[in-house]
């Protein structure tokens, strides 16, 4: 099994300062590039050794997170979580509603749900990035965006283009994401 972990920065729509990355780990098995989160059996027993090994490589740059007041967010659902390291967050798509501080993934997605924003849980989303492509250069996204941000203030926006980030600013929105392309989590320095 070949284990890559890159950083995807997320910087500020405001100014473009970076808040944090996202560990993005991609497996090759065989010289075949897996998809990680399938339901079978084989598949969790590889998703718990892969949060295994991110959590090894978070540990080890941990100073330098905290160094620098970053955060570092992966999404990778499993059953276990570091909670020990406070700059560790994850992402998730449960519509669980019992517990606060829910970094909520794939905001937009036909199969996610708003009901932790909603309820009030949630303390970071990040939109869907084929929502945002479909609906990013439409009249309407800066109101739904605006209407999110009344029950999230911490919007993350994934884009491809840096001409959306004046309406993304205009619209309140915290973070983007795709701006930078992502860098070997061995190199996180050059980020700064």
């Amino acid at each position: 099994m070949k284990i890559e972990n890159f950083a995807v920065p997320i910087t500020s729509a405001l100014n473009g300062k970076l808040l944090g990355v996202e560990l993005e780990t991609r497996v090759e098995i065989n010289g075949c590039r897996m998809i990680v989160g399938s339901s079978s059996r084989e598949a969790a027993h590889i998703r718990e050794h892969i949060h295994t090994q991110q959590i090894r490589e978070v540990r080890r740059m941990g100073n330098w997170f905290s160094n620098n007041n970053l955060f570092c967010v992966i999404s990778t659902e499993t059953d276990t979580q570091a909670t020990e390291l406070p700059f560790l967050k994850y992402l998730t798509t449960t519509t669980d509603c019992s517990k606060g501080g829910v970094w909520l993934d794939g905001v937009g997605a036909y199969t996610s749900s708003t009901i932790p924003l909603v309820a009030g849980v949630v303390e970071v989303a990040r939109l869907d990035r084929t929502f945002t492509k479909e609906h990013i250069d439409r009249d309407i996204f800066p109101i739904i965006l605006k209407n999110l941000g009344q029950y999230c203030d911490k919007l993350i926006v994934p884009i491809k283009n840096r001409q959306h980030l004046s309406i993304l600013r205009d619209a309140g929105v915290w973070a983007v994401q795709g701006e930078y392309r992502p860098v070997s989590f061995n190199s996180l320095q050059m980020l700064i």
